[in-house]
């Protein structure tokens, strides 16, 4: 099935089996999905090749580079980075791409009214070029790449009193 904007959302079946959760376990993951193939297909309907979409170049992995995406969910960022405070750190920045730059925001809004900190932001934008490559799926087939363009956001937290210890 594909959407009006050409993404597919295929209905391929794929069992997930999870195991009980143990009794006083905290965790309450849920399985992964794997993304299912895009697969390209000639004007008579047939495949011809696997669309595989690469992520983006990382500028920088230091621990308080937060990359937002749309399969980690809300609450598990949002603790992830008010953990990161709590051990200290003066400032974040979250990255959001594409269809994750709206959580990217509320992200960093729901940060500075919830801290006990008093947090201030910096906020940019850019386009980041992304790469798509077309894999065939028999010899007769060549393989081939392209090249898209995506919006990105980064968003700059910082405490405007480093010295303010967290409350206990």
């Amino acid at each position: 099935h594909r959407s009006a904007c050409g993404k597919n959302y295929g209905m391929a079946a794929a069992s997930v089996t999870s195991a009980a959760p143990v009794p006083g376990s905290a965790s309450k993951r849920r399985p992964h999905k794997p993304k299912s193939d895009v697969i390209k297909k000639d004007s008579s309907g047939v495949g011809t090749h696997v669309l595989r979409k690469h992520p983006p170049s990382k500028l920088s992995k230091r621990k308080n580079d937060i990359y937002i995406n749309r399969r980690t969910e809300f609450p598990v960022q949002l603790v992830r980075c008010t953990k990161l405070l709590e051990e200290g750190y003066n400032e974040l920045n979250i990255h959001g791409l594409g269809a994750a730059i709206n959580r990217a925001i509320n992200l960093a809004l729901k940060l500075q009214d919830t801290s006990p900190y008093e947090l201030k932001n910096e906020v940019t934008t850019s386009t980041v070029e992304l790469t798509d490559e077309f894999e065939p799926m028999d010899d007769e087939q060549s393989y081939h790449s392209q090249h898209r363009n995506t919006s990105a956001i980064h968003i700059r937290l910082y405490r405007t009193n480093p010295s303010q210890q967290y409350p206990s």
